[in-house]
């Protein structure tokens, strides 16, 4: 393999799994250039000198133009506040356990008393708080 194929290897993400691309990442930023080139040699099975030039061109192109990215488009507050606020909704709504949509309701208790007025004591929505919109399970 040609420096410029491992280089290639490493910025697509078929031939690179993420963690190494995150390992290399993160040591490149810590500046642990001995760390890297050893990440490097023993992913590719290649010689140090190898490794340091595709460390080398890694740094300068790949490395490079991802800071470049991170610099010019940073997050506002208010976007990170956004995108806080949308995962903290996302992770308190109910799911259904049998279908995993979130198209739930809250079965009412007006739901409940109707339930209990045609079907007695053997209604079976008195236990139930939801429903789910897409396969009608209640639990």
């Amino acid at each position: 393999m040609t420096i410029q194929e491992m280089v290639d290897a490493i910025n697509s993400p078929k031939n690179c799994s993420f963690s190494f691309f995150c390992k290399l990442e993160e040591l490149t930023d810590q500046n642990n250039i001995k760390e890297a080139i050893k990440c490097i040699k023993d992913h590719f099975n290649c010689d140090e000198k190898m490794a340091t030039q595709v460390f080398n061109q890694y740094k300068n192109q790949i490395y490079a133009e991802c800071k470049r990215i991170e610099n010019e488009n940073p997050l506002s507050p208010e976007q990170i506040a956004y995108n806080n606020a949308v995962a903290k909704e996302m992770l308190n709504k109910p799911k259904c356990p049998t279908c995993s949509s979130t198209n739930v309701q809250k079965i009412s208790s007006f739901s409940k008393a109707g339930s209990v007025a045609v079907f007695g004591i053997f209604s079976q929505k008195v236990r139930h708080q939801f429903k789910c919109n897409n396969c009608g399970y209640e639990w």
